[in-house]
């Protein structure tokens, strides 16, 4: 071949797009290896899926319907303490609505400072009994002022006759003695007592 004679050379295929693809993904591979051994490849944080209207909407729904609940819920009432020097004693304080023989006693007592003019009522369980009741003054309702400047009135009965009396029925009770507010309704708590009633 002479020197003056002019080399034709053939172009170099093209590759084929399944062979780049084979090629792309190998020199990809080989980057992330070499970043990984370098310590600098860093991870695509992975994609949270959105959450669909739908489910949005549920949990919204019940979110709400949570709220109402507690709100439309009232907390529990917190009793009043009866004040120091108050009491109402049952001996014995378990008895039975059978028993017509074995006394019960109760015991009334209002500390000392309290007037006999003050207007109460009697409570059992919350409630002024089924014909309500006229509110009256500590002296007038049997209480016996002390030597100690005290108040204290006692009556003995039987199991069944308070049973009968009052309508108990078997389990824990209470007896209490309120001050009448100015319309003849219960007030604040003076004195309680509790007794449980066997059948």
């Amino acid at each position: 071949m002479g020197f003056g004679t002019r080399i034709s050379r053939r172009p170099a295929a093209a590759p084929s797009r399944r062979t780049a693809a084979r090629l792309g993904v190998a020199l990809g591979v080989a980057l992330l290896a070499a970043a990984c051994s370098s310590g600098t490849a860093t991870l695509p944080p992975a994609a949270t899926p959105a959450a669909t209207p739908a489910v949005t909407a549920v949990a919204t729904e019940a979110a709400a319907t949570v709220a109402a609940t507690q709100a439309a819920t009232p907390a529990p009432a917190t009793p009043t303490a009866a004040a120091a020097g108050n009491s109402i004693v049952f001996s014995p304080s378990t008895f039975s609505c059978s028993d017509s023989k074995t006394p019960l006693t109760i015991t009334w007592t209002l500390a000392a400072g309290t007037s006999g003019d003050l207007q109460i009522l009697y409570e059992w369980d919350g409630s002024l009994g089924q014909g309500g009741q006229t509110p009256q003054t500590v002296s007038a309702a049997g209480f016996t002022k002390q030597s100690d400047a005290s108040w204290q009135q006692s009556e003995s009965t039987t199991g069944a006759d308070l049973c009968s009396n009052l309508g108990l029925d078997s389990g824990s009770h209470a007896w209490s003695v309120v001050q009448a507010q100015s319309d003849g309704t219960p007030g604040k708590l003076i004195a309680q007592g509790s007794f449980t009633v066997t059948p």
